[in-house]
């Protein structure tokens, strides 16, 4: 059976959800009037059943993964998503510098060291030591750096529609067995 690689990734969250929902009861809680024996066994039943289905899922889950992940080295997927995770990092470096802010202008940065230094001496004593702080970048600078920040954007998003579009184009093959199985479990 063949699936899109966006198909499988609904599949494979369907399989984690499957498996998660499984009860994995290793213990049974008894009281004085139940055969033990009876509670003992049928709580082993449910957990072997359950196990063999956990271990056929998990089966299934691996193998979908395995091919998808040959289906995107193949098709470039592996290298556009390597640049969406570089642009993410950039937007995020572009966003930090940006927030700096411009540097303050030059003579009111001196005029307020001016004050500083002229201030009394009482501001010391009590280990209060003014300080100016200022961005080191222009504006011009900034400006430069939000039109970087747009053109990140801008490129991640055209990575992302061809990403969208190879998702739905690229196809895997499922072993018969396994679509079967994924058939009975209502997963596929």
């Amino acid at each position: 059976m063949k699936i899109t690689l966006r198909k499988a990734n609904a599949v494979q969250a369907l399989i984690n959800e499957a498996i998660n929902g499984l009860e994995q009861t290793r213990t049974v809680t008894l009281n004085e009037f139940q055969d033990v024996n009876t509670q003992v066994d049928a709580a082993r039943d449910v957990f072997w059943k359950n196990h063999a289905i956990r271990n056929s899922l998990q089966m299934a889950l691996y193998e979908i993964r395995k091919k998808v992940a040959n289906a995107n080295a193949a098709s470039g997927i592996n290298d556009m998503l390597a640049t969406v995770a570089y642009l993410d990092k950039q937007i995020g470096n572009m966003n930090t510098l940006i927030s700096s802010g411009p540097r303050t202008d030059i003579d009111v940065v001196e005029g307020r060291l001016k004050k500083v230094r002229e201030a009394s001496a009482d501001n010391y004593m009590y280990g209060r030591h003014e300080e100016v702080k200022t961005s080191i970048f222009d504006q011009s600078e900034i400006d430069g750096f939000k039109k970087t920040l747009g053109d990140h954007r801008k490129e991640k998003q055209a990575l992302q529609d061809q990403l969208l579009e190879k998702n739905v184009q690229t196809h895997i093959e499922l072993e018969s067995s396994t679509a079967a199985f994924l058939q009975t479990l209502d997963i596929l």
